[in-house]
Parts: structure tokens; C-alpha cells; sequence
């Protein structure tokens, strides 16, 4: 858990950096006596793209059965809560129209659980007689994705404050399964008798770890984006928007096949790159 938690830090810290790295510079080269809207049709200015940090959260819905290394375990609908933090760059190429490319560190993380009744033999007394008790089982399977993302985009933007985005995503990362199995009844009476069922596994972790090395755990998927666009002030944008990411790779670990869908609700600032016509 905590070599998880400074991987994810070294790695935002990363991405914070390299963002930092490229931005800066233009920052500091910008035009000191710039003061209104550099998209004001007034202005003889020709903006080349803009270069934007990203966040975001949402939640991450499963699609299809998951299986584990239980044979008979196969989970469904499975919820979880993601983030996105990234950066953007986007070339302009017409005036409603623009290439772009986002890279990002991603969590598609959830999980999923049940109910089920499962009857076991129970050796009852010191004469070796045995009993057949049913017993509640939860069963709980929880799978950590964290994901290094890569998004070619198209973006149209058909009016000052409002843009939309069609590419395709590439994920590339090491998904982590956990499979628990607990005991809910440990009480039974039968025939007047009380069993207590203490030599069971309450809350013992049944199976841990990476999924099978042969698995597909990188991922493509469909990235479709609304976004707003507010002007700030000189050349630098204030956005908010809606992400919708469908994977359409599905992942085929033990008897598993099953996407995740992830829709995001983002905020972020653009700094947009000109020269002056």
C-alpha cells in the first residue's frame, strides 16, 4: 500500500514537472504589454495551439464478468471512483479546427462483490461425526488500474466557448487483483445443537496480486469530450468538461471478459501559444 501510494506521488510529481518544464519558458517569453483578449477579431494576433493542465474524477462502471482464481467466482457490476490528471497540447489548423494530444496518469479502479450460500462438512464432537451446515459467504474482489494514457484527438470548436474532442486512447499499466472471502453466518443450530464455526477463514485474503503475466492489461479505448472554454486573463483560458471514455479492449484474465467505461467531469487551464501577424 505504501510503495503504491509514493509511486502514484513520483509520478504526478513527474507529470507536474514536465508540464512545468515546457510552460515556463513561454511564460516567461510572453508579451509583457498583452492586457486584453487575444481573441478579440481586433487584435493582429494568430494563436498556433494552446498547451493546457488537466483534473478530473468520476466514477469507473464495469461491463461484463470479471473471474478470479476462484473457478465458480465471477463478478459483475462493479463500481469504483477514478481521477485524471494530465497534460494537453493542441495545433491549430483552422479557425474551427485543431489537432491535439493529451497525455495523462489515470485510475479505473473498482470494485465488485456478492452474496452467495455454500454448503461445508463440519467434523461436530470428538467422535469424528461430521455436519453439513450452509454457510453466507461475501464474496469481494477489488482490482486496482492505474493507467499511463496517451490520446490523439481531433477537436472541433464550432463557437468561441465551446469545443468538442474525438480520438482514440491508448493505456498502458500493471493492474492489481485482491479476492477476499468472508463468512456472514458463524452461528447454526440444527436439531437443538449449536455449532459455532470458529476454524473457518473470516476475512482472510484468499488470493493477491498481479494478474496473470499473460493477460491483456493494456487497454484501447474511445475518448469522446465536451469542453468550455473562459478567457482569464492575457493569453490564459480557464476550461471545464465532460469526458466519456469506453474501452474497447476488454480484459481477459482467468475466465474474465469485461471493459470499463469512465466518464470524467474535468477542470483546467489553457495557455495559448501566438505570434503576431
Amino acid at each position: 500500500m505504501i510503495i503504491d501510494i509514493i509511486t502514484n506521488i513520483a509520478m504526478l510529481r513527474t507529470i507536474f514537472i514536465c508540464f512545468l518544464s515546457i510552460v515556463s519558458p513561454i511564460i516567461l517569453a510572453a508579451d509583457d504589454e498583452l492586457k486584453d483578449n487575444p481573441l478579440d477579431p481586433g487584435l493582429s494576433y494568430k494563436y498556433r495551439g494552446f498547451l493546457g493542465l488537466v483534473v478530473g474524477g468520476g466514477p469507473n462502471i464495469q461491463n461484463g464478468d470479471m473471474g478470479v482464481w476462484c473457478q465458480s467466482c465471477l463478478f459483475d457490476n462493479g463500481r469504483g471512483t477514478g481521477y485524471v490528471i494530465g497534460l494537453t497540447y493542441d495545433h491549430y489548423i483552422e479557425e474551427y479546427l485543431s489537432f491535439g494530444a493529451a497525455v495523462n496518469y489515470e485510475d479505473y479502479s473498482f470494485e465488485a462483490k456478492y452474496r452467495e450460500t455454500s454448503y461445508r462438512e463440519f467434523e461436530a464432537g470428538s467422535n469424528g461425526q461430521s455436519v453439513r451446515l450452509p454457510l453466507e459467504l461475501q464474496q469481494d474482489a477489488k482490482l486496482d488500474l492505474q493507467y499511463i494514457t496517451a490520446v490523439p484527438y481531433v477537436r472541433l470548436r464550432p463557437f468561441e466557448l465551446l469545443s468538442f474532442r474525438l480520438g482514440a486512447m491508448a493505456s498502458f499499466g500493471s493492474p492489481q487483483l485482491t479476492h477476499t472471502e468472508n463468512v456472514i453466518n458463524r452461528i447454526h443450530t440444527i436439531g437443538g445443537q449449536l455449532f459455532v464455526i470458529d476454524e473457518l477463514r473470516p476475512n482472510e485474503n484468499l488470493d493477491s496480486g498481479d494478474v496473470p503475466p499473460d493477460a491483456s492489461t493494456n487497454q484501447f479505448s474511445l475518448f469522446i469530450a465536451a469542453n468550455t472554454h473562459i478567457w482569464l486573463r492575457y493569453n490564459l483560458f480557464l476550461t471545464g468538461g465532460i469526458e466519456w471514455r469506453q474501452q474497447i479492449t476488454s480484459y481477459g484474465f482467468y475466465n474474465s471478459d469485461f471493459t470499463v467505461t469512465a466518464p470524467r467531469f474535468t477542470l483546467g487551464l489553457e495557455y495559448m501559444i501566438y505570434r503576431e501577424q
